[in-house]
């Protein structure tokens, strides 16, 4: 009883944090979410004015994809489960992209039922406030299964739960950090697991596992269940009396997980062969993002080179991908677990996240990390490598609430203490040091260059960086000094001053880490969560199925069109299909074809205001190939003065469609419809060939198509060419209606996938991968109704394994 009460207190202390946390949102009416920076940012929101903001809401650089990329796809996901569809294609990004299949879009989830119950951004709000609640009480519960006291296993709980990797992350990607969350439940499940074998243990942990598949970030998921499988051995091997029926559970129990998600994760591996992903060289993720040794001064002072939630970060890279801060005591107390001697049965568990939380760390520094690249392994070695250090942060978690139990257990060992705070006093002098020398204009570049790599960037002419770090170290200086007082208050004889050191060293911990978050942390007003604005009302009421595209200053981000239900031949994901983006890719090489592309993105090139729509051949090409019939002109802005109006926009290529005192659409008189008829094809296998004929300034896009194989079509016949008419258009289904008084050639300028099929009058006919990445079947004359429908093998075995799951789940519940 008492160990469930305490279990209730925990959750309640972290429900209580939390909402402190995030108080704006439960008291003030503000989301956690970055759309005062959309509004102040980004076109063509930052050119309208709001009320009672000149110049802007505040904003914070910070939460880029949730703006592009998660919160769009969560609505169109919502939207097209209400209806009763599951979204496998999304057809507003890429011109047609996979949707389930990317992973990351996270459709079968269970969390995001809350979104069916709830206004979006409301239960994104809570999705995100639940994040370190989840994380803390099954870190709680995983730590009192390893035999710690209440008050250690708290405090390893608080630790992980508003450590900084849990805080940025939040802000950053929410599946991210809902992939990872899941390892504490998952290892607390293994140890209930090897106490006691139950169905709910063992159901508990085919949860776990299958939570954080679904959750939506496959190089997460790897990471818990590496853990989770090396966890399982460790735990069998130290066992007195093992055997190898004990393991079976267990392997079950991850046969059963994986047979469940089955529906998720066999589309997303076809999905990412298909990609860049697969395909495209990774080392420059690792030239970049690899940490240097000098970041593991970020242990101890968090904000050294900045902190963006501050607009003054000058350091490498995005400052999200590589925190590792939780803490200046829980940092001391890990390592006074490592260095203290000890034989029990405790620190043989704890042997084993000293050895993980150690070997995460040196993956994710330079040179060590280097070996994941160089081993070639599928996925590892083209990921974001410095992301490993949620591994490590936990495993310090955990170290640090070992080093709490001995330090409230056992003698205060002043050996130890003394050495690590000599350590770490060390490492704040040379800081004070470093920042001296930056305000020394008589330092050599041999040292700069050598010896402190980022000295240079902290002395600027006006000292700004170097007061940056100057004040961070200040504070991070001070919060060393009162743990140092709390550690030595834990060796005084007397109880009660020894009991509070306790209290002091958990208020300190949590006192860091809200202060790191409350600068990290965004909080935006409700209105300005993807508003109308006039250019984007227009466009809605006269695109159609037609694409957009933002010019020079007017440039919209990628995938935020699709919020509002407008077509893009741009996108952004980690999945999309390699064809596509080689196409797109080509325009900044002169037409060359090469498989080392963008691993994300798909552009349009952008123009710059002093370069006329049409001053790239080739993407006058694509703009009429994708069908982008209608292109956005910021009125306003930096370089409007290069060049007129006329010859941005030539009147014999375009017609002013509309205009407010903002924004000007044009209409692209050379826009191909989305689907067209053909009489005429030539047959090209060589993907540079294609794409040189395509760029070819005497090439017809309108007239003839190009295939990569022989057709059954005769095309001797002379007749002219019939019309097409798309009647049906959603994300799994297209119905065109053509009418030719001869064979003819349907062209889509929708993506070329597998699992797309074409039917003619109901019957099945072939789909021909078209103009390099586009779909086209052949018609015979007379009307005719063609339907595109995307069925996809992958998910129809994925639904097959799925089911294998749940009849395998009932079987070994019901023996």
């Amino acid at each position: 009883m008492k160990i469930k009460i305490q279990s209730v207190f925990v959750l309640i202390l972290l429900s209580v944090l939390s909402v402190f946390l995030f108080r704006n949102y439960f008291f003030k009416g503000q989301v956690p979410f970055p759309s005062n920076l959309l509004v102040a940012y980004h076109s063509p929101w930052a050119d309208y004015e709001w009320e009672g903001y000149p110049n802007g809401p505040p904003n914070k650089p910070i939460g880029f994809d949730n703006l592009k990329l998660f919160y769009p796809f969560r609505k169109f996901t919502t939207e097209q489960l209400a209806q009763g569809h599951i979204p496998l294609w999304n057809p507003y990004v890429f011109s047609g992209n996979i949707h389930l299949a990317t992973y990351q879009s996270a459709v079968l989830y269970p969390l995001n039922v809350l979104y069916f119950v709830l206004p979006q951004i409301d239960a994104w709000s809570l999705l995100i406030i639940a994040q370190s609640i989840i994380a803390g009480i099954f870190t709680y519960l995983f730590l009192k299964k390893l035999s710690l006291s209440f008050k250690s296993s708290l405090f390893g709980a608080v630790l992980f739960a508003y450590s900084g990797w849990m805080t940025v992350w939040s802000q950053e990607s929410l599946v991210i950090e809902h992939t990872a969350l899941w390892l504490p439940m998952i290892l607390y499940s293994i140890e209930r697991l090897f106490s006691k074998y139950s169905y709910a243990n063992w159901l508990l942990l085919v949860l776990g596992l299958s939570l954080s598949i679904l959750a939506g970030f496959l190089q997460m998921s790897i990471y818990s269940f590496t853990i989770a499988g090396l966890w399982i051995l460790y735990r069998w091997k130290n066992k007195d009396r093992r055997q190898l029926k004990q393991l079976y559970p267990f392997i079950f129990g991850l046969l059963v997980a994986i047979l469940l998600v089955g529906i998720h994760l066999v589309p997303a591996i076809e999905a990412f062969f298909g990609s860049p992903r697969g395909q495209v060289d990774a080392k420059f993720l690792f030239d970049d993002y690899l940490a240097k040794p000098w970041h593991l001064l970020t242990f101890l002072i968090p904000d050294f080179w900045g902190n963006p939630g501050a607009y003054n970060y000058f350091g490498k890279g995005f400052y999200h991908e590589s925190v590792i801060y939780f803490g200046i005591p829980g940092f001391m107390l890990a390592l006074y677990a490592l260095f203290s001697e000890s034989v029990s049965l405790k620190i043989n568990k704890m042997a084993f996240f000293k050895w993980v939380g150690i070997t995460a760390l040196l993956l994710g520094f330079s040179p060590v990390g280097w070996l994941l690249y160089y081993s070639r392994l599928p996925i590892l070695s083209v990921i974001m490598p410095s992301r490993i250090f949620i591994i490590a942060v936990f495993s310090l978690s955990v170290l640090s609430a070992y080093g709490m139990e001995k330090f409230l257990s056992e003698k205060w060992n002043k050996k130890v203490w003394l050495g690590i705070i000599m350590v770490f006093a060390s490492i704040f002098a040379i800081s004070w040091g470093v920042i001296g020398l930056a305000k020394m204009a008589n330092i050599s570049d041999y040292v700069y260059k050598w010896y402190f790599p980022y000295l240079k960037a902290i002395n600027d002419p006006f000292g700004n960086f170097a007061t940056v770090s100057y004040r961070n170290t200040i504070l991070s200086s001070l919060l060393f000094g009162v743990t140092v007082i709390g550690i030595f208050m834990g060796g005084i004889k007397k109880y009660s001053i020894s009991k509070l050191s306790y209290y002091v060293l958990i208020v300190i911990s949590l006192v860091s880490s809200f202060y790191f978050a409350n600068k990290y942390l965004y909080f935006s007003e409700r209105k300005f969560v993807f508003p109308q604005v006039p250019v984007l009302t227009k466009l809605q009421e006269i695109a159609g199925l037609n694409r957009v595209w933002g010019y020079g200053n007017g440039y919209i981000e990628k995938n935020m069109l699709m919020y509002y239900g407008l077509y893009s031949p741009e996108g952004y994901d980690a999945l999309f299909p390699q064809e596509y983006g080689e196409l797109l890719f080509s325009q900044e090489v002169q037409g060359s074809i090469t498989k080392q592309i963008l691993r994300t993105d798909a552009n349009i090139r952008q123009a710059s205001e002093h370069e006329a729509v049409l001053g790239n051949p080739y993407r006058t090409k694509l703009l009429s190939l994708l069908g982008v019939k209608y292109i956005l002109e910021a009125k306003e802005g930096e370089g409007k003065d290069w060049n007129t109006t006329e010859e941005r926009f030539p009147a014999e290529s375009f017609k002013l469609e509309w205009e407010d005192d903002k924004y000007r659409i044009y209409q692209n008189l050379d826009s191909l419809p989305r689907s067209f008829l053909v009489n005429d094809y030539v047959v090209l296998k060589d993907k540079q060939e294609i794409a040189d004929t395509l760029f070819s300034e005497t090439f017809d896009l309108s007239k003839t198509v190009i295939v990569e194989e022989e057709l059954s079509f005769d095309r001797s016949q002379n007749c002219a060419v019939g019309t097409s008419k798309i009647t049906s258009y959603t994300p799994n289904r297209v119905e065109i209606e053509t009418d030719s008084r001869c064979p003819a050639i349907l062209f889509l300028s929708d993506n070329y996938y597998p699992g797309w099929n074409a039917y003619i009058d109901e019957e099945k006919t072939k789909i021909y991968r078209s103009d390099y990445s586009f779909r086209a079947v052949t018609v015979p004359e007379g009307i005719h109704k063609v339907q595109f429908k995307y069925e996809p093998l992958s998910f129809k075995l994925g639904i097959l394994l799925t089911s294998l799951g749940f009849i395998s789940l009932l079987v070994i519940i019901r023996r």
